[in-house]
């Protein structure tokens, strides 16, 4: 859903659409790619031109036409552009062939070759920024470590519950350790594929722990989890059977975890992750999940919802959270979406790519259906230029 056009008139102008820097529909960061509207230009210029497009060979016009129509099949399907390489390459040579065609002397023909080039590289040198997704960084030393440890020599079950995986750390341990990622972008949870493989991991008999990112200041001595944080990391194990235990979280110092570099921290910082012992209970995963249990108003709040947009929406298929202030919060993977009820009793509605809610009404007000949502186009997702405010 992230990088599919909302309308069949959005996707069929997607060569245009591209050019615009707030269109990241096809990459998560501002990327503004001017060569596909470029092409068509020539083309359109070309074929209205007593010149027609004899400029292109056979060959460069059956690329044009395999070009079109992956366009088309990529952007309805996926729209990601990570998964549109072969086109990304391809329409460098072909914005040169369709400017082949071009009417014009050849001194104004190269002239706009030079001008079409310069102006895709200035958008590219005005828009990239170096080491944009970063989590960690470090001025000198090992960019990969972590710190020693015995916990790192013998084999051991490793659960995140993260927006990422840190799957980094992997090498760095045993290598018949078993790592999982349980809670993020993607939930295992008993619908999917991946819950049976989870269970028989958990099931095993070589010791577990939880793995999370140290927070900036720790709570509690040493540099401990603090209650909150363990209470989080427990809700969310919850529902899988695996709780924590009472001993201390081992803590390993790490230049990989998310946080400023070494020489900005202070005393009651530390970089790294904790590793809390947990146990595994085959009785507590088959018991129903009190920690994530909705009451019947949240429950008919979140099916008003979906019954009104079940695209953004879908029935069944977002996870049920627990947030700080919030009373109940739905997370739709699949859409980018979150339906929020916070401590007021009110019904929010965000997207990943809004910087804040969008206030739907209070919590009887959509029980009752009196509540107004733009199911085609909800607040965060991509707008034509002329359809902004």
């Amino acid at each position: 859903m992230r990088f599919r056009p909302d309308s069949l008139l959005e996707g069929l102008l997607r060569p245009f659409v591209m050019m615009d820097p707030q269109s990241d529909i096809y990459f998560e960061g501002i990327a503004p790619d001017w060569r596909f509207g470029m092409f068509a230009a020539f083309l359109l210029l070309g074929a209205a031109s007593t010149r027609g497009l004899r400029g292109l060979s056979f060959a460069q016009g059956q690329l044009t036409v395999g070009l079109l129509a992956s366009m088309l099949t990529w952007t309805f399907l996926i729209g990601n552009g990570r998964y549109y390489m072969a086109g990304l390459v391809l329409i460098g040579p072909l914005v040169v062939a369709g400017w082949r065609s071009l009417p014009g002397t050849a001194a104004l023909r190269y002239t706009l070759l030079a001008g079409a080039t310069a102006l895709q590289l200035a958008v590219v040198l005005s828009t990239h920024v170096t080491d944009k997704w970063g989590l960690a960084q470090w001025q000198h030393g090992e960019g990969i470590d972590i710190q020693a440890s015995p916990l790192r020599q013998e084999p051991a079950v490793f659960i995140t519950s993260t927006s990422i995986s840190y799957s980094i750390l992997v090498p760095k341990f045993h290598p018949d350790s078993r790592w999982t990622n349980v809670i993020g972008q993607y939930d295992i949870t008993p619908s999917t594929r991946e819950y049976a493989p989870l269970v028989a991991l958990l099931s095993s008999t070589l010791p577990k722990y939880a793995v999370w990112p140290i927070s900036a200041r720790p709570g509690g001595a040493q540099l401990q989890p603090s209650d909150r944080i363990r209470q989080a990391i427990a809700e969310h194990l919850r529902p899988l059977g695996v709780t924590l235990k009472p001993q201390r979280c081992v803590t390993l110092r790490s230049s990989m975890a998310p946080g400023p570099p070494a020489a900005a921290t202070t005393a009651d910082q530390m970089r790294g992750f904790w590793f809390c012992p947990v146990d595994y209970s085959e009785a507590l995963r088959l018991t129903p999940s009190e920690p994530h249990a909705l009451s019947a108003a949240a429950t008919e709040v979140f099916q008003a919802i979906e019954q009104r947009c079940p695209r953004f929406f879908p029935p069944g298929g977002g996870n049920n959270r627990r947030d700080t202030g919030y009373t109940a919060l739905r997370h739709y993977t699949g859409t980018d979406m979150r339906v929020i009820i916070d401590d007021q009793e009110q019904v929010l509605m965000r997207h990943n790519k809004s910087l804040n809610p969008t206030l739907l009404g209070s919590v009887e007000q959509v029980r009752s259906g009196h509540f107004t949502l733009p199911c085609d186009k909800p607040q965060g997702r991509y707008q034509l230029p002329w359809q902004r405010d």
